[in-house]
């Protein structure tokens, strides 16, 4: 395994790389559109002067969620993040782990992981690679996000030493 020879901090950002290039070459097990464009909001993020329109929203989460905004199918999120929605998305902004709780209106029905991904990119960075580790198990399987979980350190040497002979 590939993963094995690696630091932990490292895995996440190999385990990406891999499912966006499976993404652009339209292999995920559970297919999903590849978009460059989301991709490299993902990547990057947004950045801006713009003070939050809402209260309880950091104006640097507000200004991601304006730069996402400019992404097809994001149109409408800072009006339901300001209004619409305003008081449900605070509950699930407060959640401990809100990639794990449904999203409030027409959010929560989202077929997209990926582009579930950049909201929590946009309102909780802080939650990112949670929600990368989980839809990276999604897409690729327990074989790839815990490859060394079931193995012992005996295997891991006879494994090792199998190429040898």
């Amino acid at each position: 395994m590939v993963s094995r020879g690696m630091f932990e901090r490292h895995k996440l950002v190999f385990l990406s790389q891999i499912t966006i290039r499976l993404m652009s070459k339209n292999q995920l097990r559970h297919p999903e559109p590849f978009d460059l464009k989301k991709v490299l909001f993902l990547l990057t993020g947004g950045s801006g002067q713009a003070k939050s329109e809402v209260d309880w929203l950091p104006d640097s989460s507000w200004n991601q969620v304006i730069k996402l905004a400019d992404l097809s199918g994001f149109e409408k999120l800072p009006e339901d993040l300001s209004k619409t929605y305003n008081l449900k998305f605070k509950e699930w902004w407060n959640e401990i782990a809100p990639e794990k709780e449904r999203m409030p209106g027409e959010w929560k029905g989202m077929e997209k992981k990926f582009e579930e991904i950049l909201i929590v990119r946009s309102l909780r960075q802080d939650r990112i690679s949670s929600i990368m580790s989980n839809w990276i198990y999604h897409q690729l399987g327990d074989g790839f996000t815990n490859c060394d979980a079931v193995l012992q350190a005996q295997d891991i040497v006879d494994d090792s030493f199998a190429d040898c002979d």
